[in-house]
This record gives structure tokens, sequence and C-alpha cells, in this order.
């Protein structure tokens, strides 16, 4: 047990989801607060979080994407400098950071066909990016 503020408080809980007792650091915040000043967690543990919202984008794939496409066309319509600023950013965001979207698309430029490209190709594509990129910075 932590104290804080003369309250005692657990630092392991076990998950909604999985049954199993983890370390409070485990689960992530939920955004409000306390009268008290702490915050309270979430219920499920980081990975069965995130476990659970990947199985809902999968079951509501097509409601959601017709929702954000609704959603970009009145971004758009009430200010296209903004949605161009957007869209620009988050690109060069995803080129930065290497994220999953972009190695998956310089594998399609190599001409590396199929929809479904396994995760261990993309993570070493995205190692070999980084060493060419670390060698451009040296030179």
């Amino acid at each position: 047990m932590s104290s804080i503020n003369n309250k005692t408080y657990p630092i392991y809980r076990v998950c909604t989801a999985c049954k199993q007792e983890k370390y409070i650091t485990e689960f992530r915040y939920i955004g409000r607060f306390l009268l008290d000043g702490t915050r309270t967690k979430e219920a499920k543990c980081r990975i069965c979080k995130q476990e659970s919202q990947r199985d809902y984008f999968f079951t509501n794939r097509d409601r959601l994407n017709k929702k954000a496409k609704i959603r970009m066309k009145n971004l758009i319509l009430k200010d296209p400098i903004v949605a161009k600023e957007k869209r620009l950013d988050w690109r060069r965001k995803g080129r930065e950071e290497l994220a999953d979207w972009y190695v998956k698309k310089m594998l399609f430029r190599e001409k590396i066909t199929g929809s479904d490209i396994p995760i261990e190709l993309v993570r070493v594509k995205r190692e070999l990016m980084k060493l060419k990129r670390e060698l451009k910075r040296t030179q």
C-alpha cells in the first residue's frame, strides 16, 4: 500500500477482463479527478483495453469509417486550409515516427503486394529505414 494525502492506495489491482492481479501502473488513468485530488484508473489493464478497442474497431469498422469521412468532409467544408494543414501534419508525423501505415506504403512502392503484410516484415523494414536515416545523418 502507498499513501497519498494520508490515504492508502493499493499497489496491485485485479483486471476485470483477464482476472489477473497486476501492478497499478499497468492501468491507464481515466480523465477525471476525485475530490481529494487523486485520479481514477481504468478497470481493465492496458493490454486488455487495447484488445477490446481493437475488437470494437474491427466489428464496427464500416460505421466508424463512414463517421470519419463525414467528419472530415465537414471539416473541409468549414475551413479547407485548416483541414489541409491537419492532413499534412498527420503525414509528416507518420514519416518522422515511421508509423505502420507509412512503412507499409514504402513496402508497396517496392512492389510488395498483398492486403495483409505481416507485422514482422513491417518491423524489419522500419529498422532498415531507421538505419538508412542514421547513415544519412552521419555522412
